[in-house]
């Protein structure tokens, strides 16, 4: 089992840093109980960005630069602009149903559950920096809200034509269940007096019957 080196050393042997600058980084670190690594950047020994390179790399974690930055709009969507700016994190791309997220710190345990919870998915962190990640948020969201605005413009225009195109032809009212009530040739027909209707008068020429067969 490989043994974790010291932070110290790792520094030392990357040349970040040298011997007399690490021991007094570590004298203040004693007094304030700041980490050693922010001790450095406070004494002007080391960078910000540099220090979350070799923290990356000594966890096993991806550091990517600027030009290695580049946000899909399918991750974009799963995490709110606020929610992104509080918390320095751009979403960049989905892998299987991972949310891959750049972050200007990477080991920020609070910040990656509450970011799983907002997206709904398990995330995977890389690390950036911080000027370079809150550069990105701004383009990625806008870029973002400027596509959706298009589409929101297309899909209405493009509605509204097909409903001036397309529009169905008024269909025919129903056909009306009515009584036929006859033409004048058929009123001149013979009518019959039956029990129950109302009686009808036979047309002028037509024999009469007799009172005694209709009442039959």
């Amino acid at each position: 089992m490989a043994v974790r080196k010291w932070f110290g050393d790792t520094l030392l042997n990357a040349g970040l840093v040298t011997k007399p600058q690490l021991e007094e980084a570590l004298a203040v670190q004693n007094t304030t109980g700041q980490k050693l690594g922010q001790t450095l950047v406070s004494l002007g020994y080391l960078s910000d960005a540099a220090l979350l390179q070799t923290l990356c790399a000594d966890a096993g974690i991806p550091f990517l630069n600027e030009a290695e930055i580049k946000p899909e709009g399918a991750a974009i969507a799963l995490i709110p602009v606020e929610l992104a700016r509080s918390n320095v994190v751009l979403p960049l791309k989905l892998e299987s149903r991972h949310l891959v997220l750049a972050m200007a710190d990477p080991f920020d345990l609070l910040t990656i559950r509450a970011l799983t919870r907002a997206a709904g998915r398990s995330v995977r962190v890389v690390g950036a920096q911080r000027d370079v990640v809150v550069k990105a948020i701004d383009v990625a969201y806008r870029a973002a809200a400027t596509a959706s605005v298009h589409v929101g413009v297309a899909m209405a225009s493009g509605g509204g034509a097909s409903a001036s195109v397309s529009a169905p032809a008024a269909s025919p009212a129903p056909p009306r269940l009515e009584l036929a009530r006859g033409s004048d040739s058929a009123s001149s027909q013979r009518s019959f007096n039956r029990p129950g209707w109302p009686s009808q008068s036979a047309p002028a020429g037509a024999p009469q019957e007799e009172q005694g067969n209709a009442a039959g």
